[in-house]
């Protein structure tokens, strides 16, 4: 339809491939997460919980991380990611995640094969946020902060190039019922 945004969820160029294969390993008490291999950020980062049943994917995540190269679907990407959780209630994470995408390589058809392109370009993010539940705990609430920055070189709206794109994010969202 020519949108910036994905129209649909499930709307991508004909291929076929393996999306994610990753190794995670939890230690002390799942107080600590360190996730391996080829990821979806925006299964980890910036993802908007109660907004993955609808079929319309502004519901899950923001277009804007999309213009900075973030490696989400169709085009995840390899990357290393660390979690951790010093109580029930609070989070925080990391992610360094393979930018070629941004330069065209489409990361999802490839396994690690898209580090080596040429394209030395890394998408770094961060998160830290807060959850809650109430009514015995059939109401879950979560607020989230996060910031994210690409490195490689991106074209601007006059013309010129810029070396890295990067911004904020929040997120909050409660369920209402159950």
């Amino acid at each position: 339809v020519g949108d910036i945004h994905g129209f649909v969820n499930s709307d991508a160029d004909g291929r076929t491939q393996i999306s994610e294969l990753w190794y995670e390993q939890r230690l002390f008490e799942d107080r600590l997460r360190i996730t391996v291999g080829k990821v979806d950020a925006n299964s980890l980062f910036a993802y908007v919980d109660f907004g993955k049943d609808f079929l319309n994917s502004s519901f899950g995540h923001s277009s804007t991380m999309d213009s900075v190269g973030m490696p989400t679907y169709p085009n995840p990407a390899l990357s290393v990611n660390v979690f951790v959780n010093p109580a029930p209630w609070l989070y925080a994470g990391v992610g360094v995640y393979d930018g070629s995408g941004q330069a065209g390589v489409n990361t999802g058809s490839y396994g690690p094969a898209s580090l080596f392109h040429g394209d030395t370009s890394r998408f770094y993010i961060g998160e830290a946020g807060v959850r809650w539940a109430f009514s015995a705990d059939t109401l879950p609430g979560r607020f989230s902060v996060g910031g994210h920055y690409h490195d490689g070189t991106f074209t601007r709206f006059d013309g010129g190039t810029q070396s890295g794109a990067g911004g904020f994010y929040l997120v909050l969202e409660q369920k209402l019922w159950h």
